[in-house]
Order: C-alpha cells, then sequence, then structure tokens
C-alpha cells in the first residue's frame, strides 16, 4: 500500500483571524489615499477617503469584538486599535481637508 500523507495539524487560524489582514491592508490603503488626497488638484480623493476611513474603524470593531481566546480574553487587540484609532485619525485629517478645500478639490 502506498503512505498516506500525514494529516495536516489543524491552523491556529481562528475565525477572528479573517478580519486581522483587512483591517491592515485597508488601514494602509487609506493611509496612502489620504496622503495623495493632501496634493494640490487631488482633494477629490477625499470624498472616497472619508468612507474607507469609516469602513476601517468597522473592520477594527468588529475584529476587536470578535477576537477573543476560549477564556474570553482579547487575544491579540493592537492591530484592531490601530485600525480604529488610524481609520478615525486619516478620515478626521480628509475630512478637514475637504472642509478646507469647500468640499471641491
Amino acid at each position: 500500500m502506498a503512505d498516506l500523507p500525514a494529516e495536516r495539524p489543524p491552523s491556529d487560524l481562528t475565525h477572528s483571524d479573517v478580519l486581522l489582514q483587512p483591517s491592515r491592508l485597508l488601514l494602509i490603503t487609506t493611509a496612502n489615499v489620504t496622503v495623495l488626497g493632501l496634493l494640490p488638484c487631488l482633494g477629490a480623493l477625499n470624498w472616497l477617503v472619508v468612507p474607507l476611513c469609516l469602513g476601517t474603524v468597522c473592520l477594527g470593531a468588529a475584529g476587536l469584538w470578535s477576537d477573543r481566546n476560549a477564556q474570553g480574553l482579547q487575544h491579540r487587540p493592537g492591530p484592531y486599535l490601530a485600525a480604529i484609532t488610524g481609520g478615525t485619525l486619516l478620515a478626521s485629517l480628509s475630512s478637514l481637508r475637504l472642509i478646507l478645500g469647500f468640499g471641491l478639490w
């Protein structure tokens, strides 16, 4: 008989780890687009950035709420707190840029 491959051990990933990478990716994306939106003549990007930042905050809050170990304690709150605070700061910065540019440019 041919040797069957050994079963792979179950991964350490939990259902909440699914939110970890998207929250990081969305935070990096919104940070880059916010910096681009601060440049002259590219301020209209801030209309796109503010909803993306709010989505980052929501994703970070969902990850913070759901990422718990078996005892009910926080597993890794750092990346989710970074997404919440970073998304809030970037949304504030983009909103300020929209207000200063009268929402046009």
